[in-house]
């Protein structure tokens, strides 16, 4: 009988002890409490800003671009990513650049959009930023169309690793934009892409390495993808 009224002390304290923690929380559901938890996030990162930190100029952006904390305000976005870039943050200048090409916040301007990719791929190193001024040159978008300085964009960072970079140096080299056909090129590019298929079609579904291999491997001979496969083996010693 004891121990009966003990526990039941217990199931009452318990359900005390929740209700406490209910009603201090105000009701709210997860989803209410995750808001305001990041609405406070939010007003951190603009104090940090206000005093000059451009990570936190940067990352208010985000969140001003994204709606996460804030309302969903792309010019402020804007705002903030052009203070964190004339602080000589690479990655605001890459995030403007990115609203410049896409409209967002701005009216649409592929020129600005090229200078801050060039910014971000020249100064900052910026793979990203390499990547997306190689396609500006490619289409003429902001820049003329020059397809050797959109092999120049590609290939540095298809060296760093970019999967995108690499499936349009194969297409480059399989059609010969820019420059002579060559298959063995065409193979060696793809197979990189192919390794990270999944971050190149992320970009494009139409940027398939995996279906690019098959597609030239039916107009290669055994001797060029032996060639190729060489290729391959010794950019993965020169990796190590």
């Amino acid at each position: 009988m004891r121990r009966l009224f003990i526990a039941i002390a217990l199931l009452v304290a318990i359900s005390g002890l929740a209700l406490w923690l209910l009603l201090r929380g105000h009701g709210e559901d997860p989803q209410t409490l995750l808001s305001m938890k990041k609405s406070q996030h939010t007003e951190a990162l603009r104090v940090s800003a206000e005093r000059g930190d451009e990570k936190a100029m940067v990352l208010l952006g985000d969140a001003y671009l994204n709606g996460d904390g804030v309302p969903k305000a792309p010019d402020r976005a804007m705002d903030w990513y052009k203070k964190a870039a004339d602080k000589g943050d690479v990655q605001a200048a890459y995030d403007m650049a990115v609203l410049y090409e896409r409209g967002l916040g701005v009216t649409q301007d592929y020129y600005a959009a090229a200078k801050w990719y060039r910014l971000a791929a020249t100064f900052g190193k910026s793979v990203p930023a390499q990547f997306a001024l190689g396609r500006l040159y490619f289409t003429g978008r902001g820049v003329e169309n020059d397809f050797s300085k959109a092999l120049k964009y590609y290939r540095m960072a298809a060296a760093r690793g970019h999967a995108g970079a690499q499936y349009l140096l194969g297409a480059m080299y399989e059609e010969g934009w820019g420059l002579k056909v060559d298959l063995v090129q065409a193979y060696y590019w793809y197979t990189l892409a192919a390794r990270h298929a999944d971050q190149a079609l992320a970009i494009n579904p139409k940027y398939d390495p995996r279906s690019a291999l098959k597609r030239i491997r039916v107009e290669m001979s055994k001797y060029q993808i032996g060639v190729g496969e060489k290729m391959l083996r010794d950019q993965a010693i020169s990796a190590q």
